[in-house]
């Protein structure tokens, strides 16, 4: 009965250090609405949690000989989450309201970082020069598209593409805009307060600064 539950011990300490190091090494995207919000709360949440599974670890075993390995055990458990958040999924929280309501302020989402192919109605993460962050957005306009905006409508290569979305603002988008091959534009959901490819700052977002997709 003791070897189930040190075995079952051992389960949980694994999960726990992998949840952990993937809260750690995730990222706050901005609707960019009310971009005071948590920054880098999931990262603090991750490392306290981190740093307490830890101590707990070191606490149970201290006077056991297999402390070392079990420390070399969830190093190789915490570099495996960094490998995986780099390079296949990696955890988001959303910070801000311009993406309701499909998605809401200080949601945790998830990253599909291998999926290179965007069209439009994908929600993006990506890299925003102009802004200095990372921004969450739907995709409106992929590569070949014809985009302008008039009298508060979407056209998309001449056609209007929501009666019921009327556009205030207009931004860069006032003049007809076609895009190259790795050129796509973004908007948030919530367009009435959202800032998005309209604005001179965010505006035609490059393949390169794409992080990823939201699953």
């Amino acid at each position: 009965m003791k070897g189930i539950g040190s075995v079952l011990l051992a389960i949980f300490a694994v999960c726990y250090t992998f949840a952990c190091a993937m809260l750690f090494f995730g990222i706050n995207v901005k609707a960019y609405t009310n971009p005071s919000g948590m920054t880098y709360g999931m990262q603090i949440i991750g490392g306290v949690m981190l740093i307490i599974g830890a101590a707990v670890e070191i606490y149970a075993h201290r006077s056991d000989s297999t402390l070392f390995a079990w420390f070399v055990v969830l190093v190789l458990v915490a570099t495996s989450a960094k490998y995986i958040s780099d390079h296949y999924v990696q955890l988001a929280v959303i910070n801000g309201d311009s993406m309701l309501p499909a998605y809401h302020n200080m949601q945790i989402t998830m990253v599909d970082k291998h999926t290179k192919d965007y069209k439009a109605g994908d929600v993006i993460v990506f890299d925003c020069q102009g802004l200095s962050d990372i921004l969450v957005k739907r995709v409106v306009g992929v590569p070949g598209d014809i985009l302008r905006i008039q009298d508060g409508t979407l056209y998309i290569n001449g056609v209007a593409s929501d009666e019921d979305t009327h556009f205030d603002y207009a931004g860069i988008l006032e003049d007809s805009i076609e895009l190259a091959g790795n050129e796509y534009i973004v908007f948030g959901d919530n367009t009435s307060i959202s800032r998005d490819s309209r604005y001179g700052n965010v505006g035609i977002v490059k393949s390169s600064d794409i992080i990823g997709e939201i699953m």
